[in-house]
């Protein structure tokens, strides 16, 4: 069981007023008995609960005994719900399995690589027509040579037999201008969402609306160009394999890591499917129908916005998320030292030399346990399937981790939108020269490690809709519109609120760090010196004058420059949001 929920009130001395949000009743509960039902945020025994409790504040047996009979009345008021419960009121609530996706399309945004693109296209259209599938492939690209890209293309097509669509500078820009006259749509926002008009220099994101752009109304895969179509499960048995999860606000993959990228490659355990076939087992079927037809059920982690999503909404997956193995996509992996449970364990088991080898490799098998439907906690952008057939936001046009933002755009425009995650990894292999930094990082000059996605992310994700606001294009111009006030502030004004809400983004971290090391007490003492030693770092960067320039403008914008860009695209991306149910439908028109 978990709490509901809930609003919780101070109610005069040792009382506190509780309302639950499914049944609209409220109670009265005694002060130490709602700080018990507050600390229930997962689903877990009872037993569990009270020991977990009991042990973090030191409790006779007589006061856990005492808040045990409390929770008994607290199951019956419903402040207190079961797992079993949930799946009830889900499975009550299931009005059709959905509407399931077959795709035919491959989308692949790219920047020309001629070794990636052969690659990912050649392997990926051998797995359908090994698996009897018709499929086509758009490429929207921004490389340095158009004609060596277009030249590229024509050979593949002609090599693989495929029907291959080509989007470059010249055919975006004319797309662009297509689009905002027939949607009314500023030219300059358009332009934005589908090129860099900034010169930030990454703008993978612009590649990615070009291609949900040409997909208006339909559902398609979408690759980086660095993915190849080879496929792994999980090595060894984990606790949940098997039945459906459901997982919110954390990062449910499980993890195994190697002491050399390639070793990542040499492993067994592979398999080979219909790679197209795995997303469409999830990709826009209903939520509570899924739900409803397993009854093996996993719950994760359950926030208190994905409770209310799955009790009161026709929940759809509108995404769709597989594994992978080789390459994490992460700048460093300093990620990994906040990795829990087998994860850690996995990768603190060994000596010292390997833990370090696994750092400075970055190679990594990641997927989830079994089939899970979540939040926007995780959303890889190396291979998603996209349901275009509903209305979906934008990508962030320009800089890294345009993924990590889009997750939060789709759950916070689309009032019933999921995604879902598949338990098999596919290969990411950009190859050794893609690196990654990895800890510790001793005698350079401390810098706090948080990058442009995390602002703007946060900015969305700290945004609330307007109360009874269902309709995904509403939603979409509310967000863009809170963007665009937040960044259309005075260029002080707009610093000062990167200046706090950095500060608490790192202060947030280092105490996730501390809890950490208080938690993993078996952890060994190298892991600790280099936790302890990244909370140092983050202490002694959060001192500077440009603490609050993202990691990856550094060195390449002067503090005076980025703050200004940065300003900028968080205010685009707003007019891009209001502007984009416009410009999807103009699209959609064209194709038709």
């Amino acid at each position: 069981m978990r709490r509901s929920d809930l609003t919780v009130v101070p109610a005069g001395a040792g009382w506190h007023a509780v309302a639950a949000r499914s049944s609209g009743a409220s109670s009265l509960w005694p002060s130490f008995a709602v700080d018990f039902l507050i600390s229930c945020s997962g689903f877990k025994p009872l037993t569990e609960h009270l020991h977990k409790y009991a042990r973090r504040h030191s409790l006779e047996p007589e006061q856990v005994r005492e808040i045990g009979h409390w929770s008994a009345q607290m199951l019956d008021a419903r402040v207190l719900i079961t797992a079993r419960g949930l799946a009830a009121q889900c499975a009550a609530a299931a009005s059709g399995p959905g509407d399931s996706a077959r795709i035919v399309s491959i989308a692949i945004p790219t920047a020309g690589h001629e070794q990636r693109l052969r690659r990912v296209i050649s392997t990926f259209a051998h797995n359908a027509r090994r698996h009897g599938r018709p499929v086509r492939f758009a490429i929207s690209s921004n490389g340095p040579d158009p004609a060596a890209t277009a030249a590229l293309i024509d050979s593949i097509a002609a090599t693989e037999s495929l029907p291959i669509t080509l989007l470059q500078d010249a055919e975006r820009a004319a797309l662009a201008a297509k689009l905002s006259a027939r949607a009314a749509v500023d030219p300059a926002i358009a332009t934005f969402a589908v090129s860099d008009p900034f010169n930030a220099g990454f703008a993978c994101g612009a590649n990615r609306n070009a291609l949900l752009l040409h997909h208006a109304g339909q559902p398609y895969l979408s690759l980086d160009d660095d993915m190849v179509c080879e496929m792994a499960t999980a090595p060894d048995p984990t606790p949940n394999d098997g039945g459906l999860a459901i997982f919110a606000s954390r990062d449910a993959f499980e993890r195994w890591f190697y002491p050399e990228y390639n070793a990542a490659f040499a492993t067994g355990h592979t398999t080979d499917v219909d790679y197209l076939a795995l997303h469409e087992q999830l990709l826009g079927l209903g939520v509570n129908s899924l739900i409803a037809s397993e009854q093996n059920l996993h719950f994760i982690g359950i926030s208190d916005d994905l409770l209310r999503r799955l009790r009161e909404t026709d929940g759809r997956v509108l995404a769709t998320f597989t594994g992978h193995f080789g390459h994490p996509g992460i700048p460093t992996s300093y990620y990994y030292l906040t990795y829990s449970g087998d994860t850690l364990a996995r990768l603190t088991a060994g000596s010292e030399p390997e833990y370090r080898a696994f750092l400075a490799s970055g190679a990594v098998r990641a997927l989830v346990p079994c089939k899970a439907i979540a939040d926007a906690s995780l959303s890889p952008g190396m291979a998603i399937g996209i349901d275009a057939r509903t209305l979906i936001p934008p990508f962030p046009p320009v800089m890294h981790a345009e993924d990590f933002v889009w997750g939060a755009s789709v759950w916070q425009c689309c009032a019933a939108g999921f995604a879902g995650h598949l338990p098999v990894a596919a290969r990411h292999d950009p190859g050794l020269g893609r690196g990654i930094l990895a800890p510790p990082l001793r005698d350079q000059p401390p810098v706090a490690m948080w990058e442009f996605a995390h602002l703007l992310r946060g900015v969305i994700t700290n945004w609330s809709p307007p109360a009874g606001m269902s309709d995904t294009a509403a939603r979409m111009d509310t967000l863009g519109r809170y963007l665009c006030d937040i960044a259309g502030a005075p260029a002080r004004d707009f610093h000062e609120y990167i200046r706090s809400f950095v500060l608490q983004h790192e202060s947030e971290k280092i105490e996730f760090m501390e809890k950490c090391i208080e938690e993993e007490t078996d952890a060994p003492i190298y892991w600790h010196n280099d936790i302890e030693q990244y909370i140092d770092q983050t202490r002694q960067a959060l001192a500077q004058p440009d603490f609050d320039i993202p990691y990856e403008m550094r060195g390449k914008w002067s503090a005076q420059e980025a703050r200004p860009l940065i300003q900028n695209l968080v205010h685009e991306y707003g007019r891009l949001l209001r502007a984009w149910p416009a410009l999807m439908q103009a699209a959609q028109a064209l194709r038709d």
